[in-house]
């Protein structure tokens, strides 16, 4: 529901990835998703021999939500991802990284502006997991901090600059 709201108040263009703990799970969620939420959903799953297309499709824009277990959270670029739902018990700290990273880059292409951006990640209540989101978001904070110190000082410099040719 935090997704439909998303798409429908902010951005459309906004896309979602469900990472399962079974792909016995995944034709159930999909079903699910369309049936209540009238969204156009991706499956990619090892059990699907043309995953590698639907990953694709989805990075194009041709799904607003793909449900994957283990092959669409990790390595795959797909600028448009707000949200994330993950749904498995695995809580190694590469794979918790590499899941929220999905939603984690700037889109570009968003009607909604840069410093607006943020990702909507959604997962079980679970100790180690909250001290790892927590240790990604302080990495991220302190990441833009010290963009925005860089900016202030190039353009610091350039006003520097333009004053000597006055």
């Amino acid at each position: 529901e935090s997704f439909i709201d998303y798409r429908r108040t902010r951005d459309r263009n906004a896309q979602m990835v469900l990472v399962l703990n079974r792909q016995n799970d995944s034709k159930h969620w999909q079903r699910f998703i369309q049936r209540e939420y009238k969204m156009r959903v991706g499956l990619a799953i090892s059990k699907n021999a043309d995953s590698a297309s639907t990953i694709k499709s989805f990075r194009n824009g041709n799904y607003d939500c793909l449900i994957t277990v283990g092959m669409a959270h990790e390595g795959t670029d797909a600028p448009h991802v707000t949200h994330m739902g993950i749904l498995r018990n695995i809580r190694s700290e590469p794979f918790i990284e590499q899941s929220i990273d999905r939603a984690t880059r700037i889109d570009y292409d968003s009607c909604v502006n840069n410093s607006d951006q943020c990702a909507h990640i959604f997962v079980p209540s679970d100790k180690k997991l909250s001290i790892i989101i927590d240790e990604i978001s302080k990495a991220q904070l302190t990441g833009i901090q010290e963009l925005q110190e860089r900016a202030a000082r190039q353009a610091e410099e350039t006003e520097d600059d333009r004053q000597k040719f006055i």
